[in-house]
């Protein structure tokens, strides 16, 4: 796929673009994604831009490499998540992910050293990437009294199940 531009379109059913390859700049400014994104192993070869996408789910880039500029900006009423399995990013320093909060982001097994994180402010929430691990000391019968995920959406749950054999206590790296 070469340039590719999203301008405030609506993708109002669950949107996948596995293996896709872009060529050139991708821009998302102003999307709205009203169910699950899936971009797992795709290439991003030209700068890739989410400015102010609306996001109500999740958007998954697990096992995606991002080889450019990569400009992930979120808008004010965004309620969704973002997640960065295994994903890999070729220039750190011009990457840059700014106003999602630490508990709406997940980047088990990524190296995030270098990139420019902004997060915004979300209260006492746990950061995601725990909730996700918690998840695995829930299966094995060392969580307390009061069940810690609890509040992790059924998507979420369903991704913890695919990756379940990567997830260990050591699997955040560059923090």
């Amino acid at each position: 796929m070469k340039r590719a531009i999203f301008y405030d379109t609506e993708f109002l059913g669950s949107t996948e673009f596995n293996y896709a390859e872009f060529r050139e700049s991708a821009f998302f400014v102003g999307a709205k994604f009203r169910r699950r994104a899936i971009y797992n192993y795709v290439t991003f070869d030209g700068s890739v831009y989410f400015i102010k996408c609306s996001i109500n789910t999740l958007i998954d880039f697990s096992f995606s490499t991002f080889n450019r500029q990569v400009l992930f900006r979120a808008a004010e009423d965004n309620q969704g998540y973002l997640v960065f399995f295994s994903t890999t990013f070729r220039e750190p320093k011009i990457t840059h992910i700014i106003g999602y909060p630490l508990s709406r982001v997940s980047f088990l097994l990524t190296n995030v050293e270098d990139i420019n994180l902004v997060p915004a402010r979300a209260g006492n929430e746990k950061i995601l990437d725990e909730k996700i691990l918690e998840i695995e000391s829930e299966k094995a019968g060392r969580s307390g009294v009061r069940n810690p995920t609890d509040n992790i959406p059924v998507e979420f749950r369903e991704i913890a199940i695919l990756y379940e054999p990567y997830l260990s206590g050591d699997c955040v790296c560059g923090v």
